[in-house]
């Protein structure tokens, strides 16, 4: 989903919600989430609400972030998965 372009993107049409799964071929710690969103520019395929989910497989997934809502969103959104420390 990375091509290095800020003119090229996903887009998905058809029933909500939509989804992206990412696997990696080995165990990764996952720190941050970051999307490129232009509002102005994509308005309906922009998204509202994000939630994320990780796991070692896609039956066992739990939350790492609860939903997350965006408002208009122009930029980079970074998302922090890390545990809060304390």
């Amino acid at each position: 989903m990375v091509d290095a372009r800020a003119d090229t993107y996903w887009q998905s049409d058809g029933p909500q919600p939509h989804t992206i799964t990412g696997v990696s071929p080995v165990a990764a710690r996952l720190c941050q989430l970051r999307l490129l969103c232009d509002y102005g520019a994509d308005e309906s395929y922009t998204p509202a609400l994000l939630s994320v989910a990780a796991g070692s497989h896609w039956a066992d997934l739990q939350p790492v972030r609860s939903v997350v809502s965006l408002v208009e969103p122009v930029g980079w959104v970074v998302i922090d998965l890390a545990p809060p420390e304390g």
